[in-house]
């Protein structure tokens, strides 16, 4: 009765090792630091508007909600800073063009410098040429969009629900359902390889679980850190950093994934082969 679970053990520790091998030689760990400072930078304007547009909709109420949801990611000196922001920015809406315009810029860099990232690591950069980066961000854009809008439907349902059996282990599994629905657009659109939603799922599922683990560990880590209190907004911006980096490191580790376990099918490998 073992043997088939020493096998799958076995089958698991060759696809570890493997992942493990992909990252090191596509030089994943510094493709997601370039990920996550891009996607810093971007998070400036997207605060800025954030910010006027929570000032004219919701003031001093929209604060108190933010320093709540920005808990697990933000120090408190951080959140307190935001929610000041939101209460004094009434005089600034002139600014939302602009702040509309370079969030734009700074998404599709973010999303320019993933597709990049994947493209190195499926080996598949002859197709990704400027023009293919800008639609497959659009589409990439849209579909985050469109999976966005309907987790949110449901995270709104789902308290209504009466009765739910180990509410604890259902958000759990809630969130990693809806992180691996936002994330499949990513996988699917940006290898430039001939992919089935199947093939990409797996990378999805992992990058879901890894951004699980990352919401709740700096949650402990904010909670129960001094860090904060010594460093003040500093403090914050270096756990902001550091959970981007993290976050991009575990999106390409679900690529590299996909890349080991289309090892055995695989349609972008013989690609590889052919240019080699």
């Amino acid at each position: 009765m073992s043997f088939p679970y020493a096998r799958s053990a076995e089958r698991a520790t060759r696809i570890v090792r493997g992942v493990v091998r992909e990252a090191r030689t596509k030089n994943v760990a510094f493709m997601a630091g370039s990920i996550a400072y891009s996607a810093f930078v971007s998070l400036l304007p997207l605060v800025l508007l954030l910010v006027i547009a929570a000032s004219v909709v919701g003031g001093e109420s929209l604060a108190g909600r933010v320093r709540s949801a920005t808990g697990s990611y933000l120090s408190p000196t951080g959140q307190s800073l935001l929610a000041d922001s939101i209460s004094q920015a009434g005089s600034q809406t002139g600014l939302s063009v602009l702040g509309i315009v370079v969030l734009l810029w700074g998404v599709f860099r973010v999303l320019r410098a993933l597709d990049t990232a994947f493209s190195a690591i499926y080996d598949t950069q002859r197709r990704n040429d400027l023009p293919n980066q800008f639609k497959d961000g659009a589409v990439v854009l849209v579909a985050l969009g469109a999976a966005f809008l309907a987790v949110l439907a449901a995270a709104t349902i789902l308290p209504f629900v009466p009765n739910i059996p180990f509410p604890g282990l259902v958000r759990s599994a809630s969130l990693i359902l809806a992180l691996s629905v936002v994330f499949l657009p990513v996988f699917y659109v940006f290898p430039d390889a001939d992919l089935s939603l199947r093939m990409a799922l797996p990378g999805a599922v992992v990058a879901a679980i890894g951004w699980a683990l990352l919401n709740a560990g700096f949650g402990v880590y904010v909670a129960y850190s001094s860090t904060q209190d010594l460093y003040g907004v500093i403090g914050g911006v270096i756990l902001l950093i550091t959970f981007l980096y993290f976050g991009a490191l575990v999106i390409l580790i679900g690529a590299a994934t996909n890349v080991v376990l289309m090892g055995r099918r695989a349609p972008a490998s013989a690609e590889t082969a052919k240019v080699q």
